[in-house]
């Protein structure tokens, strides 16, 4: 490795070494333990500004990289989180990853990112891998009804914070978009533009999220005494755009009367556009779909798609701020924190046509 000569700035040495914690101490005329709370995202608040911005301004100069590996030791953590993603070419897990990491930054923590793909062995091999790293904590976007993979990180006492997902296990802190507001607003806006014959499209059974889609859905209509039948209702084996495709395309052709479907993410909204068009359906002429989640890009497709927006980086910096505050031994004003969503109006959606189907 080449190590450029650095100039300790008030030392008056000039030595081609990688700079200490004691080199910035001297060269900010501090007491090196003045350094450690400055340069410690945990305790630089208790220092003075004046010599906080000296401190960083000095080892900035120096180039000074703090030895993290011998921090965490003596603490006896790791300094790392383990991130469990489904898929991250689903393109709003990038924009929480982001929060996620930005936060952890903040705390000196650094993320380590696994994607299972819905691989079950791929996931139980992920965690127990992550394990083997020590993780300090684990933020988890994908995780089944029944998680014992994530039984095994309760067994171990390891912080854990679900992200834009539930299980059936009730203790562990959770960030969610708000579903009851979300699934409200996509069904008074299909009603409000006319539409009385609605498919829902949901999310895989497995998945506790994507049973309260499904419910908040009912529920929406049921409060207009509308009762939505199983036959207009599918369940996607896994929630992206070819199962999507899939289960719209059942769905359509068993019930070629529905005007509009409700959709349970924006991949299964994509997949059932596709499958409409297979069965000669334009949207929103013929069938009006709606998406869940926003992801980005969704205004450049064709047509460009009606969707619950959710704050996927506010989101993400939350379960970041909530996993660091387990590790500390701190409080979590929530255990379950629910984001507002808002719906976003797009070409997919439209009134049924007079004397359609």
């Amino acid at each position: 490795m080449v190590r450029k000569r650095i100039a300790l700035v008030g030392a008056g040495v000039t030595q081609a070494r990688a700079a200490t914690l004691s080199d910035v101490a001297k060269a900010a005329g501090v007491h090196p333990s003045t350094v450690s709370r400055a340069l410690n995202p945990q305790t630089a608040h208790i220092v003075n500004q004046e010599t906080l911005e000296r401190v960083r301004r000095v080892a900035q100069d120096l180039d000074y990289r703090i030895n993290n590996l011998a921090s965490n030791l003596r603490r006896s953590r790791s300094g790392l989180i383990g991130v469990v993603m489904r898929d991250f070419t689903n393109m709003m897990l990038p924009v929480m990853f982001r929060g996620i990491e930005n936060r952890l930054r903040e705390s000196g923590y650094m993320a380590l990112l696994g994607n299972t793909y819905a691989d079950a062995a791929r996931k139980h091999d992920l965690v127990r891998t992550f394990l083997d790293h020590r993780v300090d904590g684990f933020v988890v976007t994908y995780a089944d009804r029944d998680d014992h993979d994530l039984d095994l990180v309760r067994s171990r006492n390891i912080p854990l914070v679900l992200l834009n997902r539930e299980t059936d296990h009730l203790g562990d802190p959770t960030i969610l978009p708000d579903l009851v507001i979300g699934t409200e607003a996509v069904i008074a806006h299909l009603l409000e533009l006319g539409h009385r014959r609605i498919g829902i499209l949901a999310g895989p059974r497995n998945a506790v999220t994507a049973d309260h889609k499904l419910d908040g859905f009912r529920s929406a209509l049921a409060r207009r005494e509308i009762i939505l039948c199983d036959s207009e209702t599918r369940r996607a084996h896994l929630a992206t755009d070819t199962d999507g495709e899939d289960a719209a395309f059942d769905l359509l052709s068993a019930r070629p009367e529905l005007t509009a479907l409700a959709c349970g993410n924006d991949l299964l909204a994509l997949g059932a556009v596709r499958a409409a068009a297979r069965l000669g359906m334009r949207c929103p002429e013929d069938l009006s779909i709606t998406g869940f989640n926003d992801i980005p890009f969704l205004d450049r497709v064709t047509p460009p798609l009606t969707s619950v927006s959710i704050p996927h980086y506010e989101m993400g910096y939350a379960a970041a701020h909530a996993i660091v505050s387990r590790i500390s031994g701190g409080p979590i004003s929530d255990k379950e924190r629910r984001f507002p969503c808002t719906l976003v109006v797009r070409a997919s959606t439209s009134s049924p046509r007079h004397g359609s189907r």
